[in-house]
């Protein structure tokens, strides 16, 4: 939906998202350390030494659409969150992106509100721990920070440029290929959404298949002389003994056209993908019952 894709026409400015921070300016500090280092190397400040400019900054035609934003040479994320959409955009406009190394990354991304330890918590007998040795809300141990943020986007998608220091960002934007790496990018977001078109095409058609599942589902309002075959009732049977978290969605749609409690055959992807606990709903809200609550202790 960008309609744009990555054009560096301005190949000596680098966009920079705006970081949250009350102490310092990423703009202004990286803008000095460029000019000392063109400084150094005889570059002029007028149109050779790199630039940074913070999307903020940019003028409001500028921020309409995302063209003037795949024009620059590169991006520079510092994030705040474990997740942005602008990371998403970026990349899929295949706009060259440099973030902090795996070694500083935690300190940025656990500014997030998201790891708040007010938000801890879990139902009785939901054991998040009996699956990942570190809670995912405690910033206070580097070990756990580090281990969250491994699992960050951030980390897991390729082609990212990583930097531990300002010096290696200046000298990595000046000497990397960065339409080598676009490309990369580029290759890796059109396979991603050839497997997302092909998944949500496979779900979508299970989902228009339910009707004629459903219309076949066994009736209970049949007369007390209708009998019932052998066979019938031994497969009812198994029905309703099913427990396996990975039952067929026939057997799904039947048990819910039937009226019956579908919370022992819920498919992988609507259970909590980490423990393969049922998730969603509260037992504190009448809406919910007690075994679709995975959102957190409710007393």
């Amino acid at each position: 939906y960008t309609e744009a894709s990555y054009w560096p026409v301005r190949r000596n400015e680098v966009l920079m998202l705006r970081t949250v921070s009350l102490f310092w300016d990423s703009e202004c500090i990286l803008n000095y350390f460029s000019k000392q280092a063109g400084r150094a190397a005889g570059l002029s400040e007028d149109g050779e030494a790199l630039r940074f400019i913070e999307s903020t900054g940019l003028s409001n035609q500028e921020r309409v659409g995302y063209e003037s934003f795949a024009e620059f040479l590169a991006t520079v994320i510092f994030p705040y969150a474990f997740s942005q959409f602008w990371f998403y955009e970026l990349y899929a406009m295949a706009v060259p992106i440099y973030m902090p190394s795996k070694e500083t990354l935690p300190l940025f991304v656990n500014q997030d509100y998201a790891c708040c330890p007010d938000f801890e918590g879990h139902r009785p007998g939901h054991l998040p721990f009996a699956v990942h040795p570190h809670s995912p809300f405690d910033a206070d141990d580097w070990q756990a920070m580090s281990y969250w943020t491994d699992f960050t986007d951030y980390l897991m998608t390729p082609h990212i440029q990583y930097f531990v220091s300002l010096p290696q960002l200046l000298a990595m934007l000046q000497t990397t290929n960065h339409r080598e790496v676009s490309s990369q990018m580029r290759m890796v977001q059109s396979a991603r959404v050839g497997e997302a078109t092909t998944f949500w095409q496979t779900v979508l058609t299970k989902i228009a298949d339910w009707p004629s599942t459903k219309s076949s589902a066994p009736s209970h309002s049949a007369s007390p002389t209708t009998t019932t075959s052998p066979e019938e009732t031994t497969a009812t049977a198994n029905l309703e003994e099913s427990d396996h978290p990975s039952a067929s969605l026939p057997e799904f749609a039947t048990k819910l056209a039937a009226g019956e409690d579908v919370s022992s055959v819920l498919p992988d992807e609507w259970r909590d993908l980490s423990t393969r606990q049922p998730s969603g709903g509260s037992v504190a809200r009448a809406d919910g019952a007690a075994y679709k609550a995975n959102d957190g202790d409710t007393d």
